[in-house]
């Protein structure tokens, strides 16, 4: 599997029957989610995150009750080391051993970068 077939998915809907069946097939059990808790579903089987944006939904992150499901939106994905079992080519012939100078040679620079330290 490369990293276009996870991908292509980006913007389906977690209630998509088609996409529900890929990510079963790749670890991934999609009556996992729950927004209260995360906004991810991760496999521990292939170190794969699959992230999703809800702005729908309805919930106490506190309490942990969902109010109103929403629409969950597949968003983000994130990898680890253990993906390179699932996804044997990545973009760019980016490689998990690069180095972050390494992956801005191979993908050129970014469009936006997201500081998450500065937000705290």
């Amino acid at each position: 599997m490369n990293y276009s077939d996870v991908t292509k998915y980006f913007g389906t809907n977690l209630s998509d029957l088609d996409f529900q069946a890929f990510l079963k097939n790749i670890s991934c059990d999609p009556t996992k989610y729950n927004v209260s808790k995360s906004q991810y579903i991760l496999s521990e089987e292939n170190g794969l995150g699959v992230g999703f944006k809800d702005e729908e939904a309805v919930y106490d992150e506190d309490d942990q009750t969902v109010f109103e499901k929403g629409n969950p939106v597949f968003s983000v994905i994130n990898l680890s080391i253990a993906t390179c079992k699932l996804l044997k080519l990545m973009p760019f012939d980016i490689k998990f051993s690069d180095t972050r100078t390494m992956v801005r040679g191979k993908a050129g620079k970014p469009i936006k970068i997201v500081d998450y330290e500065s937000v705290f």
